[in-house]
């Protein structure tokens, strides 16, 4: 008998799905969807200043540049006129014409590479460097598209956009893989417990592709209602800029929409950048699965591993899974009830080489580049 001053404990644990249960998984959602918007809302705060600076460094410049440009056009066009008007020489008037409209056409075609408008009764210039275009040229830095319509032209401005990019350009990544991760969970929970492997990664891909197509069909729609281009016009310029091709022949012009197209880049490009990985893991999950079928069949001998060698010579696609190789054994023993065993000439030994061997943990890690 124990001590009478010993006491027992019994310790008890128990799990309870209640209101506290409840309210720790909502928690955790929330927690999640604050860590999402904190990236995203970071990203913004950080394109709205950097195009602010930009806009500060590059707009007096530009100002001053224009200021300059039109000057010079206006008194080319006066020296023109007054000398036209003014000359006496009826013999030399041909060549002080043309020596004054050449300096004339010199500084109009400058004026028209700087984005001056001469033409009396219309506005003079319309500025690159407002504050929604700064916005759209940092979002284009930060995506890596760059094309090419602005460009700061002081030295002060470039060093920024070198610190501006250093910086951004990861942040503006890990947004995107963050959104990705949330695209590419979203296709991954797609029904498929009743398909077979390869019919599921047939669909994910179909789905995948799909998505694409329609987002960029939907934002070809849209350009086509903001700016003057055609459907196909506004569907190519769609697509080049979800692959951060960005040539640059076709760029938004109105600012009205500029921040609903920043938007639509964004997450176009975690979109693209998901369905992109998506494809890249199918077609490497095939080509594995093709060599380690071929170094399977390779390491066999019998009649069965002869006929699928003559079928891959022959360039007949052979996909060796668990249920082929399932049919394949109830076929020999239906044929062996029947006392044609030994027309086939395998065994069940060959057919278990055969048969893919279970993967003992799969992991998957989201890649994405920009």
């Amino acid at each position: 008998m124990g001590s009478p001053n010993r006491r027992r404990r019994r310790v008890s644990f128990s799990v309870v799905n209640g209101p506290s249960s409840w309210r720790w998984r909502a928690g955790e959602r929330l927690k999640k969807a604050g860590g999402h918007l904190g990236l995203i809302l970071l990203l913004i705060v950080y394109t709205a200043g950097g195009a602010k600076i930009f806009q500060d460094i590059e707009l007096p410049s530009e100002i001053a540049e224009f200021r300059d440009v039109y000057a010079h056009v206006m008194q080319e066009r006066h020296e023109l006129v007054w000398g036209i008007v003014n000359n006496t020489d009826v013999i030399n008037l041909d060549r002080l014409v043309g020596s004054l409209l050449q300096k004339y056409e010199t500084e109009l075609l400058r004026a028209v590479r700087s984005g001056v408008n001469v033409t009396p009764g219309e506005p003079a210039h319309k500025y690159k460097w407002t504050y929604i275009h700064s916005v759209f040229f940092s979002s284009t830095v930060l995506t890596t598209i760059g094309y090419g319509n602005m460009a700061p032209r002081t030295t002060s401005g470039r060093l920024f956009c070198m610190l501006f990019a250093l910086v951004g350009i990861p942040m503006t990544v890990s947004v995107i893989a963050d959104l990705g991760a949330l695209f590419a969970t979203s296709v991954s929970a797609l029904p498929g417990h009743q398909l077979t492997e390869r019919q599921e990664r047939a669909l994910t891909l179909l789905v995948a592709l799909g998505s694409l197509v329609l987002y960029i069909a939907v934002g070809g729609g849209l350009f086509l209602l903001w700016e003057q281009w055609t459907f196909y016009e506004s569907f190519y310029f769609c697509f080049i800029t979800m692959t951060t091709i960005g040539f640059g022949d076709f760029v938004p012009e109105n600012a009205e929409y500029m921040l609903v197209c920043t938007v639509y880049i964004l997450v176009g490009l975690a979109l693209t950048t998901t369905i992109i990985e998506i494809v890249r893991r199918q077609y490497a999950q095939s080509w594995r699965q093709m060599k380690m079928l071929s170094s399977r069949i390779q390491s066999l001998s019998g009649p069965l591993a002869e006929h699928l060698k003559k079928l891959g010579e022959h360039g007949h696609g052979v996909t060796v899974d668990v249920d082929l190789v399932r049919e394949l054994k109830e076929l020999r023993k239906t044929m062996a009830h029947a006392k044609l065993k030994d027309s086939l000439g395998w065994d069940d030994a060959e057919l278990d080489a055969l048969q893919p061997s279970p993967p003992l943990l799969q992991i998957v890690i989201y890649e994405s580049n920009v």
